[in-house]
């Protein structure tokens, strides 16, 4: 089953609110916080359908925070949003596995409602992959 759950990580409490916010709206199940750090254990903890952070915090830069998610969960989603970013870092965050980047201010919040429900379009295409795959070779448990 693919899950509903997003996680929202930005060192402002008030992107983090706003976005919270507007999602459940959308029908998502949100988990908030402003620490990367427990952002990472609630990682470990929950399955997600995708995680929206913010590229530079203080504790964790967003670059090693999506590598550590994707380290937990291969098929969570990584979502950036940013005020300003280098290229550098833009290339490393789409290199490590991030599926977008939203800047910031944001002009419209159902940006990120389309993008999720392409992340659940991609979620359902890979599970009827590795079930058919099952089906051709069923001694594959993995």
């Amino acid at each position: 089953m693919i899950p509903n759950r997003v996680l929202v990580l930005d060192d402002e409490e008030l992107i983090t609110q706003l976005l919270s916010n507007y999602l459940m709206l959308e029908g998502y199940d949100v988990d908030a916080t402003n620490n990367p750090l427990q952002a990472i254990e609630l990682v470990k903890e929950t399955k997600y359908l995708a995680v929206i952070t913010d590229i530079y915090m203080p504790e964790l830069n967003g670059v090693d925070f999506i590598k550590q998610i994707k380290e937990i969960d291969g098929l969570t989603q990584v979502i950036v949003i940013s005020g300003y970013a280098k290229m550098s870092d833009i290339i490393r965050v789409f290199r490590f596995g991030a599926s977008n980047i939203v800047y910031k201010p944001f002009e419209n919040l159902s940006v990120f409602d389309e993008e999720l429900k392409q992340i659940k379009k991609r979620h359902e295409l890979i599970l009827t992959a590795i079930k058919n795959a099952k089906r051709v070779n069923p001694e594959d448990t993995e």
